[in-house]
């Protein structure tokens, strides 16, 4: 009986548990009712009528408490359960002891795993250091200069096959002789490189090497190597035949001695032909001196008969009754201008050959925006001009389409407008072509333009003006008129 328990233990192998319980009421045996429940494992108490027991199959391993209570007949429960406790034993594998020794299992074939990966890596480092190091000495094996390795005192470990090329023997015959003895044959060259090694732990120079029984000349370098506590612990020798070289600058030598000797005696000729190309140079230069003075003296002439003929017309077009001739006469005076100016410019110029368009399309545009007022508009210029220079059969053609067409612009570009308007004037260098843009924010071109067909003096100069530089021209309607003129650059040829 349960009265007489308190707890019972089963082997985790005891997969089934059964419970019966009864009450010691006797009055009424049907009407006892009972409550029960598996802590551990029921959730909420059973309650059960006439049924005397519960069965529980294949628990879990663990600590349960069964918990049961009744009433009599007349339903009066018994305040305090009837309590066993129960505990199911895990088996072997699952105890704490076993999950003890699987831990240290796994731990050691852990370790066991990373000890053989380290030896693994270990192993893997030292082939590629092997492959890396056959490698390096294969390298200098190929290598054209000789290559020796030496041990702390001096004696050859190493030599690869140029050793028999320079010095005359086979690299198994040099691995234990001194390195001294092997390179050098003179003692001062021995105390020499001795004394560098140990105080700079490097000697550079040319020495007198034996190759069989011929004396060969060699450029070497000898390095030391010193470990971590600064001892040395091999030398590095680098070799290399010069013999060719020093041979070959012994005869340039000569060779510049004897071109000194050629080259004193051809200084004292060119001397004296240097004196008289100086006495024919200042001659040249009186004549270009008189030349420059002339051509200067002819653009002054030009520009001032220019400036005549302009005046003349101006008083032609005053005293002229018909207005249109009179418009006519005035823009032949522009036009005389735009010309004169150029030989005004070519007059200023330095070379008088070139004029510089910067300068030149400011004065002109800055005349003709004086010369064509616009009633109520404020004509502003925008000149931009990018390193164009040109010659007097080039400028003065495209000083008149320049004079054309900002002519047109302030004539007609802004008719019937107020307030302010703008004329733009680009002119560059662009792959061998000049390229020159011009213009406005203006009312645009009319309907069916074009330059061939125009019936205006001005448009037939500007295209015959073109034609004349070989060049080509366009134009369109975008937010005003806009031309473009370009033509080929002249090729210079040096006097």
């Amino acid at each position: 009986p349960i009265t007489r328990m308190t707890e019972i233990e089963l082997a985790y192998d005891d997969s089934v548990i059964g419970f019966e319980f009864r009450a010691m009421d006797f009055t009424a045996p049907s009407k006892n009712q009972f409550s029960y429940m598996l802590a551990g494992f029921d959730q909420a108490w059973v309650n059960v009528k006439g049924m005397r027991q519960v069965t529980y199959t294949n628990l879990d391993a663990g600590e349960y408490t069964f918990k049961v209570k009744g009433s009599n007949n007349d339903g009066v429960w018994n305040p305090t359960p009837t309590l066993l406790k129960l505990t199911v034993l895990p088996p072997i594998w699952a105890t704490w002891l076993a999950y003890a020794v699987f831990l240290v299992l796994v731990l050691g074939g852990l370790y066991q795993l990373q000890v053989a990966n380290a030896r693994r890596l270990r192993r893997e480092a030292e082939l590629r250091y092997s492959a890396r190091l056959q490698l390096y000495i294969e390298s200098l094996d190929l290598a054209s200069d000789c290559v020796l390795i030496a041990d702390a005192d001096k004696k050859l470990m190493y030599a690869n096959h140029a050793t028999a090329r320079i010095l005359g023997v086979a690299p198994e015959d040099a691995v234990g002789k001194s390195i001294s003895k092997l390179l050098f044959t003179d003692p001062g060259d021995v105390r020499n490189s001795t004394e560098g090694l140990r105080s700079e732990g490097r000697w550079h120079g040319e020495v007198n090497s034996r190759s069989g029984l011929l004396v060969v000349t060699t450029d070497v370098t000898i390095a030391a190597v010193r470990d971590t506590r600064d001892n040395v612990t091999a030398y590095v020798c680098i070799a290399r035949d010069v013999t060719q070289r020093k041979r070959t600058e012994s005869e340039l030598a000569d060779h510049r001695r004897n071109l000194e000797v050629l080259v004193a005696d051809r200084t004292q000729a060119l001397e004296r032909e240097i004196a008289e190309t100086m006495l024919v140079q200042r001659e040249l230069a009186n004549s270009l001196r008189e030349k420059e003075l002339l051509l200067k003296e002819l653009h002054h002439r030009v520009k001032n008969n220019m400036q005549v003929m302009s005046s003349l017309l101006s008083i032609q077009a005053e005293s002229a009754g018909n207005e249109q001739l009179a418009e006519l006469l005035g823009e032949s005076q522009q036009r005389i201008k735009s010309m004169a100016l150029i030989h005004e410019n070519l007059y200023q110029s330095k070379d008088l050959l070139e004029i510089d368009f910067d300068d030149y399309i400011t004065m002109l545009a800055g005349g003709l925006r004086h010369l064509y007022e616009v009633p109520g508009v404020v004509v502003s210029l925008d000149i931009r001009v990018t390193n164009v220079s040109l010659d007097i059969d080039s400028a003065v053609p495209c000083g008149l389409i320049i004079n054309e067409l900002i002519s047109n612009s302030l004539k007609h570009g802004f008719v019937g407008r107020q307030g302010e308007g703008t004329i733009f004037v680009e002119f560059s260098q662009v792959e061998g072509r000049y390229v020159l843009h011009i213009r406005d924010d203006g009312i645009g071109l009319p309907a069916g333009f074009d330059v061939d067909a125009a019936l205006t003096m001005g448009m037939e100069i500007v295209s015959i003006l073109t034609q004349q530089l070989d060049g080509e021209i366009t134009f369109e309607n975008n937010g005003g008129a806009r031309f473009e003129v370009s033509f080929p650059q002249k090729v210079k040829h040096d006097v």
